[in-house]
């Protein structure tokens, strides 16, 4: 997205939001929460959270349930683990990793520099391409990927947590973004120094979303209900 068209874009949900809501005395619908929503504050568009509550749904993907921690993914992970040795020969295992890994080589060399913004100017899909590109450049691989997802549906089948597909693909993009979050660039100095330079983009927005729909739509044919319940059962079973 072009700075102009960003600077428009700006106005004009600044313009919008300051006309008059349908609902003036509108509260935010998240639990315990009484601040005016974002369109009866005019601060925003939102008729049904305050800012404070968008911001949060905007970091975690959820306006209540904060991101899964590793402390609550340690036992998860270790049962994916466990899962994924013992069906690594399995024809949709081996299938569904050569899918990730075909996109990962699919998207390219990372374009953006740490002299940018990170981000800066691409759309949503653009900047989750970016990050499969940086994670590729890091040599993840496509069973990485897998894990990534086989962890946040299991997670979601154990853990109290909403299951929708707007916080289950954020957890999944956290879980990728952390491989490789950063753009590094290392500059020469005339006097044979050198320094380097560092952008850690935040993990959040739309493109976190996107990220994690891209990689999770790769994992179909293994992420089913039953193999989450198979992997789930091994957890509360004790077998971590």
């Amino acid at each position: 997205m072009s700075i102009e068209r960003r600077m428009r874009r700006k106005l004009d949900i600044k313009c919008r939001a300051g006309e008059a809501p349908e609902e003036p005395n509108g509260k935010c619908v998240a639990w315990g929460c009484k601040r005016p929503t974002q369109r009866a504050s005019g601060k925003g568009l939102s008729e049904m959270y305050c800012k404070r509550h968008i911001e949060f749904k905007r970091r975690h993907g959820s306006a209540w349930r904060k991101s899964f921690s590793a402390s609550e993914l340690k036992p998860i992970r270790e049962a994916v683990r466990r899962w994924m040795s013992a069906h690594k020969a399995d024809k949709w295992v081996l299938r569904t990793v050569d899918l990730l890994d075909y996109r990962l080589r699919s998207v390219g060399p990372s374009k953006v520099t740490a002299m940018q913004w990170a981000g800066a100017g691409l759309d949503n899909r653009e900047r989750a391409f970016e990050v499969l590109a940086r994670v590729c450049d890091a040599g993840v691989s496509g069973s990485y990927l897998l894990e990534a997802v086989l962890t946040v549906r299991v997670a979601g089948e154990v853990l109290s947590a909403p299951r929708d597909a707007d916080f289950m693909n954020t957890q999944i993009a956290k879980l990728i973004h952390r491989k490789a979050s950063g753009t590094h660039n290392e500059y020469r100095r005339a006097n044979g120094g050198a320094w380097r330079r560092s952008k850690y983009p935040r993990a959040e927005g739309g493109f976190m979303r996107v990220l994690g729909e891209i990689v999770a739509a790769r994992c179909v044919d293994v992420t089913d209900r039953e193999t989450v319940r198979e992997i789930a059962s091994t957890i509360s079973a004790g077998n971590t």
